[in-house]
């Protein structure tokens, strides 16, 4: 008797016969793999490090098909489920950790907020209580002063008074300007050099006087237009002391329009942070509970028994075809549930079982990605 090679999920593995027997599960073992034709099923199958204990097994299934079934239960699932568990459970912690740690930021943060509010809420008061009137700012209006006193002087027309007052060296940049823009200052400074100490050279103390009188009428002659040059600076000043008062007044009306908004802005942080505040011990108390029925899902989830499972068709007419390849888990909680391997999984783990390198669950799942938690 013979068999055709039965090709097996799209490609990924494939068997053919190699002998015959007395039962479908002979019919099985006898048939070779196509990725290892030195291999038989039985061989590759049933010598494998990994497997704790391995059984055939015949029957029929609930649509009445002959099934025969290979099952590997594998070593090492205890030190799988132990270690898996002790690294999810860290995970879970961190994980409710963080959230409690967010939370208490947010917290800090509608603090800050509240705080902020407050500190604007204050300096807005601050300047509404501030009854006094607006004043002139006091280094411009010593310019204006100082301007007029100049003007005063000039106003006598008295040449000597005139000539002993300082035009040019006083700190104000205003009377420097005007001392810069008129002849004044030049007419003084040519007179004061004409003015000699007659004792020294009496014959020509005559020429000297000739001189004096020439440059005290030059100083006459700018006087008006040394005033027009200091009234128009005053009448700058006095702009410039006239725009800094509306900025005052401006400040309080801006005041008095923008503290509404920022306590309705104090009120909303205010209650954000209450609510925060007051719902923090039942937030962490339902991230407690949370973690607490993820960590007894976790734990009741552990797998105490991983059976591998092939299952393939008989039929009298045509070859064995492999119906189902997966794992059967059963957990700490007692239920057990099949997962398929779904295509590449079962040729990897075909690979796995010529290659028959894996000792234990672990490495085998970390080899042929084949690994489930249930």
């Amino acid at each position: 008797m013979s068999l055709r090679i039965a090709k097996v999920l799209a490609a990924a593995w494939s068997l053919s016969l190699a002998g015959c027997g007395n039962s479908d599960i002979s019919t099985v073992k006898g048939l070779t793999l196509e990725q290892a034709p030195s291999f038989t099923v039985e061989q590759a199958f049933d010598h494998r490090k990994v497997c704790d204990s391995v059984k055939w097994r015949e029957f029929k299934d609930d649509r009445e098909r002959k099934i025969v079934e290979y099952r590997c239960t594998f070593k090492g699932v205890a030190d799988f489920a132990s270690h898996t568990v002790v690294d999810l459970t860290q995970k879970l912690n961190t994980s409710a950790q963080i959230a409690k740690s967010t939370y208490d930021g947010e917290i800090s943060g509608d603090q800050a907020e509240v705080d902020r509010v407050n500190k604007s809420i204050a300096g807005l008061n601050a300047t509404l209580s501030n009854d006094a009137p607006s004043v002139p700012d006091a280094s411009i209006q010593a310019s204006i002063d100082h301007s007029k006193s100049l003007i005063a002087v000039l106003q006598t027309g008295n040449v000597d008074q005139i000539v002993s007052t300082d035009f040019t060296d006083h700190a104000s940049p205003i009377s420097e300007q005007m001392s810069q823009s008129s002849n004044l200052a030049e007419a003084i400074g040519q007179y004061k050099g004409s003015v000699k100490d007659e004792s020294l050279d009496p014959a020509r103390a005559t020429l000297w006087a000739q001189t004096a009188q020439r440059q005290r009428a030059a100083i006459q002659s700018s006087i008006p237009a040394a005033i027009d040059s200091l009234n128009a600076q005053i009448r700058d000043l006095q702009q410039q002391q006239q725009s800094a008062m509306q900025g005052q007044t401006g400040q309080k009306d801006y005041a008095r329009n923008h503290l509404p908004v920022m306590q309705a802005n104090l009120q909303t942080a205010q209650s954000a942070l209450a609510a925060k505040v007051s719902g923090k011990s039942q937030y962490f108390a339902s991230v407690d509970a949370d973690l607490s029925v993820k960590l007894q899902r976790l734990n009741a989830r552990a797998p105490t028994n991983v059976d591998e499972i092939f299952q393939w068709s008989m039929s009298d007419n045509t070859d064995p075809v492999l119906v189902f390849s997966g794992v059967a888990i059963t957990s700490k909680s007692g239920e057990t549930k099949q997962f398929s391997y779904q295509g590449y999984r079962t040729k990897n783990a075909v690979v796995a079982f010529v290659r028959n390198d894996a000792t234990d669950y672990a490495h085998y799942i970390a080899e042929t990605l084949t690994g489930q938690w249930p």
